[in-house]
């Protein structure tokens, strides 16, 4: 079972949320949509998502000490998270 510092605070995401919509612009046609509309009964299945990506991390002793500036999968492929893999991959999304 993850810690509590593991688990979203949806709380929290929601508050932050609505602080970005609140200053929004619209044309006046177009309703801004709200936090329940945007994710909804989607948190479950993230957090699900969320579980699993965990587990495996876990799995694979991806832990802040082996690594304080983070850890990079992409396309389940893992990378160390350093300056240099960091502009490696900005430079590919270009090409």
């Amino acid at each position: 079972m993850p810690d509590a510092k593991d688990q979203v605070d949806w709380r929290r995401v929601q508050a932050q949320f609505e602080a970005l919509v609140v200053n929004e612009e619209t044309s006046g046609e177009e309703e801004i949509m709200s936090f329940e509309t945007v994710l909804g009964s989607a948190i479950d299945e993230l957090e699900t998502w969320f579980s699993k990506a965990r587990m495996y991390a876990q799995r694979l002793g991806t832990t802040a000490a082996s690594s304080p500036d983070g850890h990079i999968f992409i396309n389940g492929k893992y990378h160390v998270a350093n300056d240099v893999s960091c502009r490696a991959f900005v430079l590919r999304s270009y090409i």
